[in-house]
Formats: structure tokens, C-alpha cells, sequence
């Protein structure tokens, strides 16, 4: 009966495997997904660009900074977004200020030193999320900047935007989360997902959404559907992703770096991936594989079936 018991286990998960890595030249800030591209940030001030074969499209490093100490220093980029073939980068720039920046055609001074995010709407506009709960709508043709839009009394701990540029979610570090329609100009939800900072979350294109926290625990909210459901970690998440169609959601279970898969049609374990990498910094879950990274020059790249 044992035996069989075992056999059953096995055949109920997905088989994953470690296929490479893939080394760049500093430690690798995030990864995103945007079609079919991954846009990959890194700690010394530099942009890569993957096909959907891992091959370099491009890679691009920003010129040091001056510091008040007439020091040169990296600049540190905080987001980046990629629209067609535009990429829009918010980073450091001289003395302590930010930027905004769309790569190769023009670039713009920011009053405020606290923005933690910045998306395309389109090729004209853009949306800009502070620190202190504030979104903000710019023209990426004259600079403009709107009136801000207070979202949370709380601090943004971390922002996506919707495939489709008409959703924006927030993430409080009091471990709530915000849905934001951006043609509107509402909040068309508030929820509770967690009972701590939320470190990660990742929205698919039918609006369900993946959040990670420092509760030990990760969460799925279909926005349709009104649906939440909570899964515990053995360790702080800190790094989560959802499917393009939001059938399976993925997040660090663990202080080593396994990685469980939970499929949201019956919110079982449909597999789970040992990376032995300690705490991840991204996951991105694709069809048939997911890339990983956690905090060094590697990304990996694990199969999934």
C-alpha cells in the first residue's frame, strides 16, 4: 500500500527540471516579462534585454553619477518598463535627484527623490508611484507632471501594472493591496491580503493577482471574481509570479528557495522546484518554464511540465 501511495504522489506532480544559467556582468536587481522579451535590471546601472530564447537583443549601461563628495558612483535604476521598442527607466541621476529616462530619446529631471515605480500608459504617457502612497500621471512629451492621486496612507512596498496598461496594482507595507483603474482615475478595490509588508505581487491578463509577505505567506486574488485564497510559506516571500492566463501561481516557500506551484482552478500544488538558491529576488513563470534570480549575477532557468 505504501508503494502505491508513493507511485500516486509522484504522478500528481509536475516533472521540473534545471536546464542553464545564465551570467551577466553584476548582480541582477529584477526580471520582467513583457511579451516575449525579459527585461533584466542590474545593480551597476545596466539594461539586458532576452528574446524568448534567452539571446541578447540589447544591453545598455548608464554613466556614473555625481555624488556631493565628487565622488562617480553606479546609477541605481529603480524601475523599468519596455512598450514596443521603448524603454522607460527610472534611475539616480547627479546629487542625490531621479530621472526618468526613455532610453536613446529624451530624459527628464524629477523634483521628487522618493518614486518607486514608472510605466508606460503608452508612448505619450506615463504613471509614477511614490513612496508615500501617491501616484502620479506624466507626459512623456512636455514633461508635465499631474496633481498626485493618494492611493495609501501606508508606504508602497511594490506596483504592477497590468498587461493591457489599464490596471494598476499596489502594495502597501501595511499588507494591503489597491486596484487602480488608469482610465477612470478610481480605486476600484481594496483588500486585505496580508498581515505585514508585501514584497511581491504580479498581475495576469484576466486580473488575477499574486502577492508575497513578510507574514510567511502568499496570496491569490481573482479581481473578477472577488475570490482570495491564502497559502502558507515556511519563510518570509519574497518573490512571486502568476501564469499570462492566471491558472498557476508560483512563490518562495521556503528559506532555500523552493518554489511552490498552486493551480487556481482547485488551488492544489501542482509542483514544487528546489533552487537551493536562498531567497529569490524574481520569479517569472512562463508556459513552460520559470527564470529565477536571487540577488547575485545568475539568472536560472528551470523547466516545467
Amino acid at each position: 500500500m505504501r508503494f502505491l501511495i508513493v507511485i500516486f504522489i509522484l504522478f500528481e506532480f509536475s516533472f521540473s527540471e534545471f536546464i542553464k544559467e545564465m551570467e551577466f556582468n553584476a548582480n541582477v536587481l529584477n526580471i520582467k516579462q513583457i511579451r516575449k522579451d525579459f527585461l533584466i535590471s542590474l545593480d551597476n546601472g545596466e539594461i539586458e534585454i532576452l528574446d524568448e530564447n534567452f539571446t541578447q537583443k540589447m544591453n545598455y549601461k548608464f554613466p556614473k553619477i555625481k555624488t556631493y563628495f565628487g565622488d562617480l558612483i553606479e546609477s541605481r535604476i529603480f524601475s523599468a518598463d519596455l512598450l514596443d521598442d521603448e524603454i522607460l527607466v527610472l534611475l539616480s541621476s547627479d546629487f542625490g535627484a531621479q530621472k526618468l529616462e526613455i532610453l536613446g530619446k529624451k530624459d527628464f529631471d524629477l523634483k521628487s527623490e522618493n518614486f518607486k515605480n514608472a510605466f508606460f500608459i503608452n508612448k505619450n504617457l506615463a504613471i509614477l508611484a511614490d513612496l508615500s502612497g501617491e501616484i502620479y500621471f506624466f507626459d512623456l512629451q512636455n514633461g508635465k507632471i499631474s496633481d498626485p492621486i493618494k492611493i495609501s496612507s501606508s508606504s508602497l512596498s511594490s506596483v504592477e501594472i497590468s498587461p493591457n496598461r489599464k490596471i494598476l496594482v499596489l502594495a502597501s507595507e501595511g499588507g494591503k493591496v489597491y486596484v487602480f483603474d488608469i482610465v477612470s482615475k478610481k480605486i476600484l478595490s481594496q483588500k486585505s491580503l496580508h498581515k505585514d509588508r508585501i514584497h511581491d505581487l504580479a498581475i495576469s491578463s484576466n486580473l488575477k493577482i499574486a502577492t508575497g509577505a513578510n507574514d510567511k505567506s502568499a496570496s491569490f486574488f481573482d479581481f473578477k471574481n472577488d475570490i482570495v485564497k491564502n497559502f502558507e510559506s515556511e519563510f518570509l516571500v519574497y518573490a512571486v509570479s502568476i501564469g499570462e492566463n492566471g491558472k498557476t501561481l508560483a512563490y518562495q516557500s521556503s528559506e532555500n528557495g523552493d518554489i511552490t506551484l498552486i493551480n487556481t482552478q482547485n488551488f492544489e500544488i501542482s509542483n514544487i522546484i528546489k533552487t537551493n538558491d536562498g531567497n529569490l529576488g524574481s520569479i517569472i513563470l512562463n508556459n513552460n518554464f520559470i527564470v529565477t534570480s536571487n540577488f547575485d549575477k545568475k539568472i536560472k532557468i528551470w523547466s516545467i511540465k
